[in-house]
């Protein structure tokens, strides 16, 4: 419940924002008001294509060690084992489902 509060304050609050700074903003700048949200645009646009990995016929498996391993995982630089993968998507699923036992610098899923 949280979290969907946190998102629609948010989306609310951004909404305002723009109303509101579209308004003076055209007061002040005219026509060229909307230049400002076409940069913020161009930044988020290439935010995401640098960002945020590639899903598109990829299984959850495969999306969660490209994400456990980071960017070296998807360009082919760091050398992975199919354990570690395997290992990795195990603590995935674990720490989602909220069964991790933390024991010295190790994390483990803990046996149900």
């Amino acid at each position: 419940m949280t979290g969907y509060l946190c998102i629609v304050l948010q989306k609310g609050i951004g909404a305002y924002m723009t109303g509101y700074l579209s308004v003076v903003l055209q007061k002040g700048i005219g026509a060229y008001t909307y230049l400002i949200f076409i940069v913020i645009l161009i930044i988020a646009i290439v935010f995401i294509s640098i960002f945020v990995p590639e899903t598109k016929n990829k299984t959850f498996d495969e999306i969660a060690a490209s994400i456990a391993f980071g960017r070296a995982s998807r360009s082919g630089s760091l050398n992975v084992q199919g354990d570690e993968i395997a290992a990795s998507i195990a603590f995935v699923r674990a720490s989602r489902s909220g069964g991790l036992n933390v024991q010295g610098d190790e994390m483990q899923p803990m046996q149900r």
